[in-house]
């Protein structure tokens, strides 16, 4: 049912908008735009993050306004320039149709109420994980599974402290980040725009401004274009960037060729999503409290920016890289609430 719901136009104002516009699941999880489009063909500020395994990261959007997944479907659904919409309205519109009535009967005690339309909604995002990649299988000590470029990619990746930020479940996802730590990102940009100030925007503290959490890494090269503003448009280029403005190196052509063909290792097969329009109703497990299960529980330590020059030591490695790097722990630093 939560399948169904991502793909109603039921849940825009103007019936024109789904969630699966912006995150179409089978594609890597977003719509390869720079910024998606909205009721009215209305623009959005920033680049679509994927939902594929967004239920890794310990804080959504960009700016990790959002400290759930349950917080973060506020956002689209109220949005004027995305779904425009409200959860009444939803509701009102779930009731007319005797389909969502008898399968929100069979799976809720309650019925059609906003708590049970989130939770069928939640219930689907959590299914949308990616774990079985080449790179979990050489995680999980299959040696072969890396082909010679993609091991020196690994290395590369590991070597440069690159690993620092993108680590965890989701290699990614579970910290905050300056954008340009070592070379100034905005600077070199033609025109700033509120959204290019991230964290900032949630907690007004000057140090914020241009911290972002850090993009989880799974299927990313699957979700081109890059970055939160969506101004790189391959991975090659992303990868470049990344080295010159985070770690403050130029990376020659094979390198980036290297850590390209390492980043396609944490790829998987589309996720096998069914046309849910023409989906039928499933009875589910009768749920009047499914809890959230974002963690968002995690250590409250204040915002703080990884140093490159602590992550030298990283030895060039031949052997599968200790899973306690990537394994699934959160560690977002908590805004200055």
């Amino acid at each position: 049912m939560g399948e169904k719901l991502f793909h109603d136009p039921q849940l825009s104002s103007d019936g024109t908008v789904v969630c699966a516009s912006c995150h179409i699941v089978a594609l890597g999880g977003d719509d390869g735009l720079v910024k998606s489009l909205g009721v009215a063909g209305a623009e959005g500020d920033v680049n679509p993050p994927s939902v594929l395994n967004v239920s890794l990261n310990a804080r959504q959007f960009w700016n990790g306004r959002a400290r759930d997944l349950r917080e973060q479907l506020q956002g689209p659904i109220h949005n004027p320039i995305e779904m425009n919409s409200n959860w009444d309205l939803v509701a009102e519109r779930l009731r007319s149709n005797q389909d969502y009535v008898k399968a929100f009967a069979d799976a809720f005690n309650a019925g059609i109420t906003q708590k049970n339309i989130e939770d069928a909604l939640l219930s689907y995002e959590r299914t949308m994980v990616t774990p079985n990649s080449d790179f979990d299988a050489f995680i999980q000590g299959d040696e072969l599974a890396f082909t010679e470029p993609e091991l020196k990619g690994f290395e590369s990746f590991n070597d440069l402290g690159c690993v620092s930020c993108h680590q965890g479940a989701n290699l990614g996802g579970n910290l905050y980040q300056r954008l340009g730590l070592f070379h100034d990102y905005f600077a070199d940009k033609e025109q700033i725009h509120e959204s290019d100030y991230g964290l900032y925007l949630v907690t007004g503290d000057e140090k914020d401004r241009y911290k972002f959490r850090v993009p989880g890494l799974r299927n990313v090269a699957q979700t081109a274009p890059y970055f939160h503003d969506g101004t790189s448009p391959t991975l090659h280029d992303a990868v470049s960037k990344m080295a010159y403005y985070q770690l403050g190196v130029s990376l020659d052509v094979n390198t980036v060729e290297n850590i390209v063909a390492f980043l396609k290792t944490l790829s998987t097969e589309p996720l096998n999503v069914a046309d849910s329009s023409h989906q039928e109703h499933g009875s589910e497990a009768q749920h009047d409290d499914v809890h959230d299960q974002e963690h968002h529980q995690m250590d409250e330590i204040p915002p703080k920016e990884h140093e490159h020059e602590e992550h030298h030591d990283h030895a060039r490695q031949t052997q599968p890289m200790k899973p306690n790097l990537y394994a699934s722990h959160r560690h977002m630093p908590a805004e200055n609430e």
